[in-house]
């Protein structure tokens, strides 16, 4: 399964796009000049005809997205969540899942084995501020990929000698690590699921679970999660920016190391006028594209509703 995602920008002239949609139904739409075209679900993008009515689909390509495990995973998470609701228990909740194991992927069960297993430990958390539309392609690949700038201060580097300092000038990243910002927290990583509605910034109910500030915003829509544990294990180091009122890190652990918990992939972006800078223009399309990615790569990704959910059970 696909999904198509053109910027406006992008959108010169008018086309006429023909496509197999996800029903096995041929179909055509004409787009719009100077306006964002989206096809969300598709199974063959057959051609893109212009004016000339010469085929011009390879000037698309980088904008179209395979969503196939998202699509597939969040059915089977859906069902997960179900059973979680209509059980009283963990070992009853367990039993139904067990009844169930046929529609659900054994990497469904090893998350929640694996939540389950970890609630009393402490986790970091980085949420993506990048996007590239492959960096989830190997799982040896070291998360995050980069850091974004700070508005003020640029980058927060760490040197060989562990000297940490801003610049906003790039340095060498074989004589330089970049820090990124993490936030601390424990399961279920929320207090609620609609905290993000109708809020008076910078309030933002959540009692605690810091990880989850924000719930619009680009970088708590698809993040991820590591044991405190299991950074100290991979050398991690924790760092102090002196600036921010949160912390940084610095390591290169692999992504196959984390747990990547992902929410509101269909909600607008939210703006600010304290933190607009800081918001970058990613899509549902790339988000559930990412998604796809680290699940392909077996990596542990789960919807945060199921975390909080599975928190009430004992």
């Amino acid at each position: 399964m696909y999904t198509l995602y053109i910027p406006k920008e992008k959108m010169t002239h008018s086309f006429l796009f023909e496509y197999i949609d996800s029903n096995n139904k041929a179909q055509t739409i004409q787009s719009k000049k100077n306006c964002i075209f989206e096809i969300k679900k598709f199974i063959l993008l057959t051609c893109v005809l212009n004016k000339k009515n010469v085929d011009i689909s390879k000037k698309f390509a980088p904008y179209i997205y395979d969503i196939s495990l998202y699509e597939d995973y969040t059915k089977q998470f859906d069902i997960a969540i179900s059973l979680i609701k209509s059980s009283h228990s963990i070992s009853a909740f367990r039993q139904k899942l067990n009844e169930r194991k046929r529609e659900i992927d054994l990497h469904i069960f090893s998350s929640i084995d694996f939540l389950i297993a970890s609630r009393d430990k402490v986790f970091l958390r980085h949420g993506q501020e990048i996007f590239d539309k492959k960096q989830y392609e190997n799982k040896e690949t070291v998360f995050p990929l980069q850091s974004a700038s700070c508005w003020n201060d640029g980058v927060l580097y760490v040197n060989s000698s562990k000297k940490v300092e801003w610049s906003k000038e790039k340095r060498d990243l074989k004589k330089n690590k970049i820090a990124f910002p993490i936030e601390i927290d424990m399961e279920p990583f929320c207090a609620n699921l609609k905290s993000y509605k109708n809020r008076n910034w910078p309030k933002d109910p959540q009692y605690g679970h810091c990880s989850n500030h924000d719930s619009l915003y680009s970088w708590n829509k698809l993040k991820g999660y590591i044991s405190y544990d299991d950074f100290k294990e991979a050398n991690g180091k924790i760092i102090d920016s002196k600036r921010r009122d949160h912390l940084y890190a610095c390591s290169s652990i692999p992504l196959e190391k984390w747990m990547f918990v992902y929410q509101n992939i269909e909600g607008d972006l939210e703006e600010s006028k304290y933190w607009g800078w800081t918001q970058k223009k990613f899509t549902p399309a790339q988000f559930k594209h990412s998604i796809h990615l680290l699940l392909t790569n077996g990596i542990r990704v789960v919807p945060q509703e199921l975390i909080y959910e599975l928190h009430k059970l004992r």
